[in-house]
């Protein structure tokens, strides 16, 4: 089953879209260089507008139960803290909110704090760029198709870096899980709306 993997987790930027292939140049790809090049980081309004579906309510009240950090700059948040909303986003349909956030503190344990979340978000991005063609919770497939990669990548940063792979498959089975679920509810809404129809025409 083709899966909608052509956009950067949690956003509506597609992958190699108007700021060209810097979006699946590989693992570590910079995926939030774009983003920044302009400030010091971004207002509530500009995560809304590259987020998949997300409100500034939703944001707000993840800072207030501790999910994200409030801004660090003024009313600016920087890359680590955009990088954590769209994780969030990117797995909240599949997760709940505590599991996401209970993943992510392991990333920081496991790696003693060397790998940020900004980090984080583009090893995963490249890793679902890469395992397009792998099924969901396929953990052998996702060794086979980045497992070298990521243990490389990984190789500067402290701690268990098995640990750290296992994790992003658990995201990249959680995130996929997400698409079917996006995927079986478009189709449903289009049978349902072809029934009303055809119940209108009788």
């Amino acid at each position: 089953m083709e899966r909608n993997t052509s956009t950067i987790p949690g956003t509506n930027i597609k992958v190699g879209g108007i700021f060209g292939t810097v979006f699946s140049s590989g693992f570590l790809g910079n995926v939030l260089s774009p983003f920044f090049s302009f400030g010091s980081g971004l207002l509530l309004s500009q995560i809304t507008h590259i987020a998949d579906n997300l409100t500034k309510e939703t944001i707000q009240n993840w800072v207030k139960r501790n999910y994200v950090d409030p801004p660090r700059k003024g009313r600016f948040y920087d890359d680590n803290q955009v990088a954590r909303i769209l994780i969030f986003n990117s797995l909240r349909r599949a997760l709940d909110l505590d599991d996401i956030k209970l993943l992510l503190q392991m990333v920081y344990d496991s790696t003693k704090g060397t790998l940020a979340e900004r980090e984080l978000l583009e090893l995963f991005n490249s890793s679902v760029q890469k395992t397009r063609d792998v099924a969901s919770g396929d953990f052998a497939g996702y060794e086979k198709a980045i497992g070298k990669e990521l243990t490389a990548s990984l190789e500067k940063k402290e701690g268990d870096r098995s640990k750290i792979k296992h994790i992003i498959y658990i995201m990249l089975t959680a995130y996929q899980s997400s698409l079917l679920k996006q995927q079986a509810e478009s189709l449903l809404f289009d049978l349902k709306t072809a029934a009303r129809s055809e119940i209108r025409k009788s």
